[in-house]
């Protein structure tokens, strides 16, 4: 319920940042749930951000600690998964666009190792993502596929 609650208000705040975005262009930055980048239930909004951005930079943070693959997270009290989000919007671009996915997964070390790392981190170009799928709906995540049409992966 939690994650569904958490992409529920990032909904609500694309919403509101949306109208502001819409003539000059920007950028909206945000930490949620990481259930959006591939979960069935948040196909809508994948296809939103696409629609809207030009470049939308996801990066997996993990921090799953239930089930039997946990990572570590990078809040100490969340149990789960986070991804941050960079969605970029060039002012003057007519809609629908084609916003283009970049994705990294650093679900992988310690919370220390992923705080260090975001640390460091200076520009978007210093991140090695991996292009994510183009389709409107599809998973922001390069290695999971689309559900099929009874909503199965």
């Amino acid at each position: 319920m939690t994650s569904l609650l958490l992409a529920l208000g990032d909904v609500e705040g694309f919403e509101r940042d949306q109208a502001r975005l819409e003539l000059t262009g920007g950028i909206v930055s945000y930490i949620s749930a990481s259930s959006f980048i591939h979960g069935p239930g948040f196909a809508y909004f994948r296809k939103r951000l696409r629609d809207f951005c030009d470049d939308i930079y996801v990066i997996d943070l993990g921090g799953q600690r239930r089930g039997s693959r946990r990572t570590a997270n990078v809040f100490q009290q969340i149990k789960t998964p986070v991804a941050i989000t960079v969605a970029v919007r060039d002012p003057g671009t007519e809609q629908p666009r084609a916003g283009r996915v970049h994705y990294v997964d650093w679900s992988d070390g310690a919370r220390g190792e992923k705080l260090a790392r975001l640390a460091g981190v200076k520009t978007v170009g210093g991140i090695p993502f991996e292009r994510g799928p183009t389709g409107a709906t599809e998973p922001f995540h390069p290695e999971i596929e689309a559900p099929t049409r009874t909503g199965r992966y």
